[in-house]
C-alpha cells in the first residue's frame, strides 16, 4: 500500500440510488473523509480502471460514475483502487462509456510499459491469475490471459486476445 497526495480520475460505482456502503452520493458534490484514508477500510473508494467498478458493483444493478479523488491518496494493491480523503462525483456514465474508457485505460498502460515490455513483429505474452491485466502490440502479437477479472487487449494487423481458453478478438487489418 502506498500513500501519496495529487489528483487522481477514477471510476465509481454505487446502487440503484446512488449510494455505496449506505453513503448518499450526489453528482456534482465533493466530499470529505474525516479521518485516516486507508484502502478497503476507510475514505472514499474508486478504481482507476474503470472496469474493476464490476469486481464490487453488478454491471446490471449499479450505477457509474467518473470520480475525481484528492487529498490523501493510499492504494489497495489487488488492483487498481484507491481509497481517497475527498472526492467529487463529476459525471454518471453508461456502460459503453465505460468500455471507451477502459480500452483508453490500457492503451495507456502499454504506453506507460513500451520501453520496457513487448512492442514488436510477433509478441507474444501470456498472464495468469485474478485481475491480472495486459497488453501487447504489433504485427501478429498474440495475448492469453486466465484468472477471474483479467483484462487483455492486443492491437496491430493480425493480433490475437485469448482469455479463459476462448478467442476474445482476432483482428486482420490495420
Amino acid at each position: 500500500m502506498t500513500q501519496e497526495t495529487k489528483v487522481v480520475l477514477a471510476y465509481k460505482a454505487f446502487d440503484k440510488d446512488l449510494k455505496c456502503r449506505g453513503f448518499q452520493y450526489e453528482i456534482g458534490k465533493t466530499y470529505e473523509h474525516a479521518g485516516k484514508v486507508l484502502a478497503c477500510e476507510s475514505g472514499f473508494h474508486a478504481c482507476e480502471n474503470p472496469l474493476d467498478m464490476w469486481t464490487y458493483y453488478p454491471v446490471t444493478d449499479s450505477r457509474f460514475c467518473v470520480v475525481e479523488l484528492s487529498g490523501e491518496l493510499n492504494r489497495e494493491g489487488q488492483d487498481s483502487k484507491i481509497a481517497s480523503g475527498r472526492i467529487t462525483v463529476k459525471a454518471e456514465i453508461g456502460i459503453p462509456q465505460i468500455v471507451t474508457n477502459a480500452i483508453e485505460f490500457v492503451v495507456d498502460l502499454v504506453k506507460d510499459v513500451k520501453d520496457t515490455e513487448t512492442e514488436s513483429y510477433y509478441s507474444t505474452q501470456a498472464a495468469s491469475g485474478d485481475h491480472s491485466t495486459q497488453a501487447a502490440s504489433g504485427y501478429s502479437s498474440t495475448q492469453e490471459i486466465n484468472g477471474k477479472h483479467g483484462v487483455a487487449m492486443a492491437a496491430g494487423v493480425g493480433a490475437r486476445a485469448k482469455g479463459g481458453g476462448r478467442l476474445l478478438l482476432r483482428t486482420t487489418l490495420g
